[in-house]
């Protein structure tokens, strides 16, 4: 079984790079050995807890509430389906 931090480091990089598994270059582990490191990750829900672990960590080192209360989505990034001037 190779180390975990080769195998992470497979998983950002196709993160990173979006090519297929099967498209990892050959100084990483075998695609075969990555995608069940990926899956095992998936199914303990630990790559929500690495991502979530640190914000919420954040949050009450400010004293503020460990989950956010409020989103911002800048209007440039959502499209809708209003028509103006023959435009959508």
């Amino acid at each position: 079984m190779p180390q975990p931090s080769r195998l992470l480091n497979a998983i950002l990089y196709l993160n990173r790079t979006g090519c297929p598994w099967r498209s990892l270059p050959h100084d990483f582990p075998a695609c075969e050995a990555v995608y069940a490191f990926w899956r095992r990750l998936v199914e303990r829900d630990t790559l929500s807890k690495i991502k979530d672990t640190p914000r919420t960590a954040i949050h009450l080192q400010e004293e503020r509430e460990a989950e956010p209360s409020v989103v911002i989505i800048h209007r440039q990034y959502v499209q809708t389906a209003e028509k103006r001037d023959g435009w959508v």
